[in-house]
């Protein structure tokens, strides 16, 4: 009941206990799609969890029909995500940190794919998220440079702009100068001469 009503309070220790206990007694498939939805977070497209290639399709169908029926996962339009965010906490205090973060990079690595084939944004936006978790502040920078590249090729200039922004933060300093015009090139396809100036002055 506590889960259902959505409380977003701190959840008792027997409520965390009783998750934990739900969660161990999961098939393994059904554990690591779980663990992958958690880490993707409320971004996990349905296509890409066929593309990551974490179990074979059958099995992938009969992982997320246990994770359904336990209570454990939402559907909304095309995506999944972990019902709640006490249950997406406690799934994540089960992997040891460094299984959290080989996970993460094998996520990444695997929506890098999928963006170059499908022409995905969002992939690349989700992958930059994930190098970020695991440290890699390099394999972040890149995802969201490719990712503003993509906006910039569908027409989406202003957005490509604040992708550019955010990769800021993570940019090495031999590549500040270089992102610096990019963002300049993004704002003058967008039509903001002014913000060019600004930006440039």
């Amino acid at each position: 009941q506590w889960l259902e009503k959505g409380s977003t309070r701190e959840a008792p220790g027997s409520i965390r206990a009783m998750i934990e206990a739900k969660l161990l007694r999961l098939s393994p498939d059904a554990q690591l799609l779980l663990q992958v939805i958690a880490l993707l977070g409320v971004d996990t497209k349905e296509d890409w969890l066929t593309g990551l290639g974490v179990s074979a399709p059958r099995d992938l169908v009969q992982a997320t029909q246990e994770l359904a029926q336990h209570w454990l996962v939402a559907r909304s339009a095309e995506h999944l995500c972990v019902r709640h965010p006490v249950i997406e906490d406690v799934v994540l205090s089960l992997l040891d940190p460094t299984a959290q973060s080989l996970l993460s990079r094998m996520i990444a690595l695997a929506l890098e794919t999928l963006a170059v084939a499908q022409g995905d944004a969002m992939a690349l936006w989700t992958a930059a998220r994930l190098w970020t978790k695991c440290g890699s502040a390099a394999s972040a920078f890149d995802s969201l440079c490719r990712c503003a590249t993509h906006l910039l090729e569908i027409g989406l200039p202003l957005e490509a702009v604040r992708i550019y922004e955010m990769a800021g933060e993570y940019a090495p300093p031999e590549h500040r100068v270089h992102l610096l015009c990019l963002r300049a090139l993004a704002l003058a396809q967008g039509d903001r001469w002014q913000a060019v100036t600004d930006l440039l002055g």
